[in-house]
C-alpha cells in the first residue's frame, strides 16, 4: 500500500502528462489555424466589368485566380493569362499575387456582353418582341412583319408574313436564322486599324469622300469603304464599273424601337461579315464609329433574295389521300398561230373528272375512278396516268422560285402574257401562255363538311434554256351561280422540272387504256353491229339478277336477231309454280325448288343429273320422264334447251346456254385494243371516213346503270391497210387498231347467232 508521499508523487506525474497533451493539442490547433489564415486570409478580390468577383488565392506556395466556388480559372495558351467567364484576360504573378488586367471586353454605345470576348451590337430582341424586319440588298427589298389577317394590318399580335404576300408560304428554318441574326447580333470581334506609334490599336480604317485614308484623330463622318459599308464605285471581274451600295436591315420591335445595321463584305477567310450599326432614333441617321464582325448567317439571311425564303406552291394545299379528287381538270394548249385577241385561242388537250368511290360503288363506274369530259368521251381513261399527273401537280419537283410578286412585265418576260394595243392606242396585257391547266376541288373543314369549291388556273410556259417549265398559279372561288371570284395568286413564278410536268407533252394515247371497251357485262343494255355485208342486234335483260350485293349477270337473258333472219331469246331465269305449290327456278346451269314456306327442296335421287352442254358448261338437268307440272303446262329441262308443252298443244323450245356464248361474244370486244396513235388532220380524217369503201363495221353499245340511266357509245372502224384500221369513238379519232379483231366482231356475232362456241382470245 502506497504511502502519502508516493500518492502525491503519482498525482503530480498525471498532471504533468495532461498538461503536455493539452499543450500539444493547442499547438496543433494553432498550426492548423495559422495555415487556414495564411491560405484563406491572403485573398485579393478582382472585379470584372460585368460585376463578377474573382479571387487571387495562394495554394501550395503559389498564387492563382479562382472563381467564387474556388475553381481555378482557365488560362489562354499563348501567354498563360487567366480568362474570366466574360473573356477578360488577367495576368497573375504566382510568386507575389500581384495582378494586371491585360485585356478587358470593351463595350460602349448600346452594346451588351454576350459570352467570352463577344458583345451584342445592341440588346438582344427575341422573336416574340420583333414587329418587323425590313431588308434592302442588291437583289431587292422585302419585309417580314406581324400581320392580322382579320384586320389586314400589321399587328404585334399577328403572325409573321411576307409583307404584300400574306398567302405566300416561306421557309420557317431560314426565317428563324434571319430573326436570330437580326435580333441577337453577337460579334466575334471589333475591327481596329494599324497600331499607333505607342503600339495601341487605332479605329477601323476609314475613307474620306475622295476615297483617301482618313487622317482625322477624332471621331468623324468618314465612311468605312474598306469593309463594304459605304456607297462607292466598284469593278467586276471584267473591269466594268458599277455603283455599289451596302445592304442593310431595319428591325422594329413591338414597342416601336428601331435598329438599323449595315451589312458589308465577307471576310477574306469567309468566316464572317463586316457590319456597322446606324442609330435611327433621332431625326438624322448616325453611323456608329465602329466596325463589327458577325457570323456568316448574317450574309445568308440579309443578302438573300426574298425568293430564297419562299416555299414554292403550285396548287392549293391538299392532302396525300385526296389530291386526286378533282373536277373538270383541263389542259389547254395555245393554238398554233393564235392571236392574243382571239377568244378561242386555246384548244383542249384533255379533260376529266374524278368520281368519288362512294358514288360509284356497285355502278357502271365502279372500276373507273375517272371519266373523260369533252373531246375524249367514250374512251377508257388511264387512271394510273391521271393519278400520276395529279400527284405531280400536288407535289412537283421544284427547281427554283424565280420571282415573288411579279409585275406585268415579269409575266411577259417568263412567257405567261403578251402586250396588246387596242385601236384607240391603249395597251393591255393579256394571258397568252403556251399551256393552261385548270381544275376544281372542294374545300372541307376538319369535320369533312364542304365549305366551298376552289377553281385553280395554272399558266405554264417553257424555259428555253433547259426544257423545264415556268408556272404561275391563280386561285378562284366558285360562286353559287357558277361564276368565278378571284381570291389570290401565290404571286410566284416557279420553275418546275420537266419530268414533273411531262404530261403536257403526252400523246392522246397516254391518257387512255388500250382496251377501249371495259364495261361490266352486268350493265350492257344492247349491242348493235353494222357492216356493209352483215348486221345483228342484241338486247340484254338483266332485271332478274340480284344487284344488291354487287354487279353480276347470273340471270341475264339476251334477245338476238340478224340480217339473215335468225332470231331467238336465251334463258336468263325461268320461274314456275307447279300444281303442288312448289316454286321452281331454272337458270342456264341450275334447277332450284322452294316449298310454300320458302324452304329449299332437294331433287330426289334419280330425278336430276349433271351434263355438259354445247357451251362446255355443266348444267343440272331433269331425267327423262321427270318434268315440272304446272296448271297450264309441263316443263322438261335438258342441258341445252328447256321444253315447254302447253295443255292447248302449243310447244316452246328455249335456248338454255346461249347467254354464256353471248358472254364470250362480249369478251371478244373486251379483248380488243388500240395499238397506237394515228394522228390525222381534219382533212385527212374526213377523206378517210368519207370514203364508203373504207368503212368496215360500227358497234353501238348502250349501257344501263343501276339508277336506270342509259348511255350510248358508237365505235366505228375504217380500213387503213391490210393489217390496220382507224377507230373513232363517238366521232373522235386519232388511233388505230388491228384489222383481224375488227373482222372478228362480225364472225363472232355470226357464231353466236348459230349458237357456236366462241374463243374470245383467238385471232379470228
Amino acid at each position: 500500500m502506497k504511502n502519502t508521499a508516493e500518492k502525491k508523487q503519482s498525482s503530480l506525474m498525471k498532471r504533468r502528462v495532461c498538461a503536455i497533451v493539452i499543450s500539444a493539442i493547442a499547438l496543433l490547433l494553432l498550426t492548423v489555424t495559422m495555415i487556414f489564415v495564411l491560405q484563406y486570409a491572403d485573398v485579393t478580390e478582382v472585379p470584372d466589368k460585368d460585376g463578377t468577383i474573382y479571387y487571387i488565392r495562394k495554394n501550395d506556395g503559389l498564387y492563382a485566380l479562382y472563381d467564387k466556388d474556388k475553381n481555378v480559372m482557365p488560362t489562354e495558351e499563348q501567354f498563360g493569362y487567366y480568362v474570366t467567364y466574360l473573356g477578360t484576360l488577367i495576368d497573375v504573378d504566382e510568386e507575389t499575387g500581384e495582378y494586371q488586367i491585360v485585356a478587358l471586353v470593351d463595350t460602349e454605345y448600346s452594346e451588351e456582353y454576350a459570352v467570352n470576348t463577344q458583345v451584342l451590337i445592341f440588346p438582344s430582341i427575341s422573336k416574340e418582341n420583333i414587329l418587323s424586319i425590313e431588308v434592302h440588298n442588291d437583289k431587292g427589298t422585302f419585309t417580314f412583319c406581324r400581320y392580322n389577317v382579320d384586320t389586314g394590318k400589321i399587328d404585334a399580335n399577328g403572325n409573321f408574313i411576307i409583307h404584300g404576300s400574306p398567302m405566300t408560304s416561306y421557309d420557317q428554318e431560314l426565317f428563324a436564322r434571319m430573326y436570330v441574326s437580326a435580333g441577337y447580333t453577337m460579334t466575334s470581334q471589333k475591327v481596329t486599324g494599324p497600331l499607333d506609334e505607342n503600339g495601341n490599336p487605332t479605329p477601323a480604317i476609314k475613307r474620306d469622300e475622295n476615297g483617301n485614308l482618313c487622317t482625322h484623330t477624332e471621331a468623324c463622318a468618314c465612311d468605312y469603304k474598306e469593309y463594304g459599308l459605304a456607297p462607292c464605285t466598284r469593278y467586276d471581274e471584267e473591269g466594268n464599273a458599277y455603283a455599289y451600295e451596302p445592304a442593310y436591315y431595319l428591325l422594329t420591335d413591338i414597342h416601336g424601337n428601331r435598329h438599323k445595321v449595315l451589312v458589308g463584305d465577307l471576310l477574306v477567310d469567309g468566316s464572317g461579315y463586316y457590319v456597322q450599326y446606324v442609330d435611327v432614333s433621332g431625326e438624322k441617321e448616325v453611323k456608329r464609329d465602329t466596325v463589327y464582325v458577325v457570323d456568316t448567317d448574317m450574309g445568308l439571311t440579309m443578302l438573300a433574295a426574298i425568293e430564297d425564303y419562299v416555299d414554292p406552291t403550285l396548287s392549293y394545299p391538299k392532302e396525300s389521300n385526296n389530291y386526286f379528287d378533282v373536277q373538270n381538270f383541263n389542259i389547254e394548249r395555245l393554238k398554233e398561230g393564235a392571236s392574243p385577241e382571239d377568244e378561242d385561242r386555246y384548244e383542249n388537250v384533255i379533260s376529266f373528272s374524278y368520281i368519288d368511290i362512294a358514288s360509284r360503288e356497285n355502278t357502271l363506274q365502279a372500276n373507273f375512278p375517272f371519266k373523260f369530259n369533252l373531246n375524249m368521251k367514250g374512251y377508257m381513261p388511264n387512271s394510273l396516268g391521271m393519278e400520276a399527273c395529279l400527284r405531280n401537280i400536288y407535289d412537283p419537283d421544284y427547281v427554283k422560285v424565280h420571282k415573288l410578286n411579279p409585275t406585268p412585265e415579269d409575266l411577259i418576260k417568263y412567257g405567261f402574257s403578251v402586250k396588246t394595243v387596242e385601236k384607240d392606242g391603249e395597251e393591255n396585257i393579256v394571258h397568252h401562255a403556251p399551256y393552261k391547266i385548270s381544275f376544281e376541288h372542294k374545300i372541307k373543314d376538319n369535320n369533312g363538311k364542304v365549305e366551298g369549291t376552289i377553281h385553280e388556273i395554272i399558266l405554264i410556259a417553257k424555259n428555253p434554256e433547259n426544257g423545264n417549265y415556268f408556272a404561275y398559279t391563280m386561285v378562284n372561288q366558285v360562286q353559287d351561280n357558277g361564276t368565278l371570284k378571284y381570291l389570290f395568286s401565290y404571286d410566284t413564278v416557279l420553275e418546275i422540272s420537266r419530268h414533273s410536268l411531262n404530261f403536257l407533252e403526252w400523246d392522246p394515247y397516254d391518257w387512255i387504256t388500250d382496251t377501249y371497251i371495259q364495261f361490266d357485262i352486268t350493265f350492257i343494255d344492247s349491242i348493235k353491229l353494222e357492216s356493209p355485208s352483215y348486221s345483228a342486234s342484241f338486247d340484254a335483260d338483266n332485271s332478274l339478277s340480284d344487284l344488291s350485293t354487287g354487279a353480276n349477270a347470273n340471270h341475264m337473258s339476251v334477245t338476238a336477231s340478224d340480217s339473215t333472219g335468225k332470231s331467238f331469246e336465251t334463258l336468263g331465269m325461268m320461274k314456275l309454280l307447279d300444281v303442288d305449290g312448289v316454286t321452281w327456278f331454272i337458270t342456264s346451269t341450275e334447277i332450284l325448288a322452294y316449298d310454300a314456306k320458302g324452304n329449299e327442296r332437294k331433287l330426289a335421287s334419280g330425278v336430276g343429273y349433271y351434263e355438259y352442254n354445247v357451251a362446255n358448261r355443266q348444267a343440272l338437268c331433269l331425267t327423262d320422264g321427270n318434268y315440272i307440272t304446272c296448271s297450264d303446262k309441263i316443263v322438261e329441262v335438258g342441258p341445252n334447251y328447256v321444253y315447254v308443252k302447253y295443255h292447248n298443244g302449243q310447244e316452246e323450245k328455249i335456248e338454255r346456254y346461249g347467254t354464256h356464248i353471248f358472254f364470250d361474244f362480249y369478251s371478244t370486244m373486251q379483248y380488243a385494243s388500240i395499238i397506237d396513235d394515228y394522228p390525222l388532220t381534219k382533212a385527212e380524217e374526213a377523206a378517210l371516213i368519207g370514203n364508203p369503201d373504207n368503212w368496215l363495221v360500227s358497234l353501238t353499245i348502250s349501257t344501263k346503270d343501276v339508277d336506270g340511266t342509259v348511255d350510248t357509245n358508237v365505235y366505228s372502224f375504217y380500213r387503213i391497210s391490210a393489217h390496220k384500221a382507224y377507230i373513232t369513238i363517238n366521232g373522235i379519232g386519232g388511233f388505230c387498231v388491228k384489222m383481224n379483231r375488227v373482222n372478228k366482231f362480225i364472225t363472232d356475232a355470226q357464231k353466236f347467232m348459230n349458237l357456236q362456241p366462241i374463243d374470245p382470245t383467238a385471232k379470228y
